[in-house]
Parts: structure tokens; C-alpha cells; sequence
């Protein structure tokens, strides 16, 4: 479990001996600035990890008993397909859908593109948050990201608690990523709790999970089974 987030994560990607991480199989846990690590691990090297609280961020000063509890159990491989989890998330567009949960921290995923370390997304149920950017430049970092044609097969959208910045509306980020799955020709659904803003409920990245039409997350498998 990570401490804290930030900055600087990107920086000790080319310093890790990633054939040696994935031999020594454990959980890693955090979000935020640690979205470099987690993509990659869970993209590209087929390594599962759960976006979530971080010890000094999170567990020392602000974290929910529910979410805290919701994390112990996904920890512990206690999660069923058939529970819905975290909170049912606003339809914004589309119905269903289902594929690898992934993603993390928007600025820093696009700050990955073109690197050795981008995430492969496809067939990914693309799971993004972020904190304090203004609406034109998560319009600037979705439309990269469209541009580029990483997203193009990608199996649906999942946006988290994203407060927008001063004097925004959270309208404005909703047109934002309808105008994406628009684009892309996807579901996308607004509001589940984890991220910044919230509770952040823990979430598997790399393990396959199911968006109903009610806007219910459903994990289908266990990130502790794969590990």
C-alpha cells in the first residue's frame, strides 16, 4: 500500500525491474499519482491491483468506515459476482457493459501516452477520475485520448466522483465525457464512488466487471485469486 500520492511516480518506471515485481506476487494498492504503476502492472503485464485508500492519504485522515470495510473484503477475496458494488453510477450514456476494469487518474494516464509505459485498454471497462482540472482540460485529455485511437475498443466508460473546479458545474463535466462516449460509441456512466472526491471505494483493476443497465458495478472476478 502506497503512502501518499502527488507527484514524481512516472519518474521510477524505467528504475523498476518489473520481471522481478510480477514474480513477487502481491497486492498493490493506492491511486492518484500511483495510476502510472497500476496501469502498466495491470495493462501490460497481466498483474492485478486494487485502486485505493493509501495509508497516509487515506487511512490516517479521512477514510469512510464503509469504504474502508468494502476494501478490507476486496482485499480479502470476499466479493461476489452476484453483490453490487460501490454505489449504482448515473446513467449519461448508453446501457450495459462489461470488460477488464481499468484505468485510474485521467491527467496522469494521458501523461503516459506515447511512453513505454501507455496502458493497453483494449477491451477495457475504462474506469476515470480526476481532482482541481478545469473542464477544458479534461476536454483536452479525453480528446487526445480519442484522437490518438487507444480508446477504440475500449467497452465502456465508468467516471468517478470528480468535483469540478471553481466556479464549474459537474453539467459541464458530464457533457465533457457523453461527448466521449459519443465519440467512441460507448456506454458511459457518471459517479461511482471512488477517486479523489467521496468515499473511494476500492476497486480491482485488471479483473473483468460488468456495468448493468440500473448502472450497478458487478466485479466478476477476484484480484486476490489472480494474484
Amino acid at each position: 500500500m502506497a503512502a501518499r500520492g502527488g507527484y514524481g511516480t512516472t519518474r521510477i518506471l524505467p528504475l523498476i525491474d518489473w520481471k522481478k515485481a510480477v514474480r513477487r506476487r502481491k497486492l498493490i494498492v493506492g491511486f492518484s499519482d500511483l495510476t502510472a504503476v497500476l496501469s502498466y502492472l495491470s495493462t501490460r503485464l497481466g498483474f492485478p491491483c486494487i485502486h485505493g485508500p493509501m495509508a497516509a492519504a487515506d487511512l490516517a485522515l479521512r477514510f469512510e468506515p464503509a469504504a474502508l470495510d468494502a476494501f478490507a473484503r476486496l482485499a480479502a477475496g470476499e466479493v461476489s459476482p452476484r453483490e453490487p458494488w460501490g454505489s449504482p453510477a448515473e446513467r449519461i450514456r448508453g446501457g450495459a457493459a462489461e470488460g477488464v476494469l481499468s484505468g485510474g487518474c485521467l491527467s496522469v494516464l494521458t501523461s503516459l501516452l506515447g511512453t513505454p509505459y501507455e496502458p493497453d485498454f483494449r477491451g477495457a471497462l475504462l474506469f476515470l477520475e480526476d481532482v482541481g482540472e478545469p473542464a477544458y482540460r479534461i476536454d483536452r485529455m479525453l480528446t487526445q485520448w480519442v484522437q490518438s485511437g487507444r480508446l477504440s475498443k475500449i467497452a465502456g466508460i465508468l467516471v468517478g466522483t470528480m468535483a469540478p473546479a471553481r466556479g464549474e458545474s459537474i453539467d459541464e463535466l458530464r457533457r465533457l465525457f457523453h461527448d466521449a462516449g459519443k465519440r467512441l460509441s460507448v456506454p458511459v456512466r457518471y459517479g461511482f464512488p471512488a477517486g479523489h472526491a467521496g468515499k473511494n471505494v476500492a476497486l480491482p483493476f485488471g479483473v473483468r466487471a460488468r456495468i448493468d443497465a440500473k448502472g450497478r458495478l458487478f466485479l466478476l472476478d477476484s484480484p486476490v485469486e489472480k494474484v
